[in-house]
């Protein structure tokens, strides 16, 4: 579910940003960012959310105000206050292609771009049936092919020095992490 994939997308962001020589306090603030990302989703409804055709036009605006609203509950928080920029940022493309704010470059927090390589590696290689290797190898090579137009090619640059092999590793252990959660919440039920 969607759950395991912020689990997912929050350890591999916090992979690539060691990898970036980021602070471990700036890595802190990222996972409760990406853990948090689609929090605005909460202000969405539900049945747009759940809807499996093409969104209207009316539809996509609405769905497209998520990062808005993620933003504007997270920054009245005071721990919360930095990772809300994330939140706000993580439909952004580095190209300008994004939304809300169509930002480019540099003016999309850090954060946020880490988070746009990491979700696109998750999106990417949860298409394979075993997440095998070479489904993280392609997935790698279609990040390298979004250097400079969705992705921040500087971090992309780093990301490409971590082996296919230790994100397959990470999903691994994620996953079975997930699995013995599962277990002791369904036990506790008991």
């Amino acid at each position: 579910g969607s759950d395991g994939h912020s689990l997912r997308v929050t350890v591999f962001a916090a992979r690539l940003a060691r990898q970036l020589g980021m602070s471990e306090a700036g890595i802190k603030t990222i996972e409760r960012g990406v853990l948090l990302h689609d929090i605005g989703k909460i202000g969405v409804p539900d049945e747009l959310l759940r809807k499996q055709d093409d969104l209207t036009l009316q539809e996509s605006l609405l769905m497209q105000k998520h990062p808005e609203i993620g933003y504007r509950i997270l920054s009245s928080i005071k721990f919360l206050k930095e990772a809300a920029r994330l939140v706000l940022h993580h439909h952004e493309q580095y190209d300008g292609n994004g939304y809300p704010q169509r930002l480019n470059g540099d003016a999309i927090d850090p954060g946020a771009r880490i988070f746009a390589i990491v979700d696109a590696l998750d999106v990417l290689s949860s298409g394979c049936a075993i997440q095998s290797t070479a489904g993280f190898e392609t997935a790698i090579r279609k990040i390298e092919a979004m250097s400079g137009a969705q992705l921040d090619p500087a971090y992309v640059h780093e990301f490409l020095k971590i082996p296919a092999d230790e994100w397959r590793a990470a999903r691994q252990e994620i996953s079975t992490t997930a699995k013995r959660a599962d277990i002791l919440r369904k036990a506790s039920r008991q």
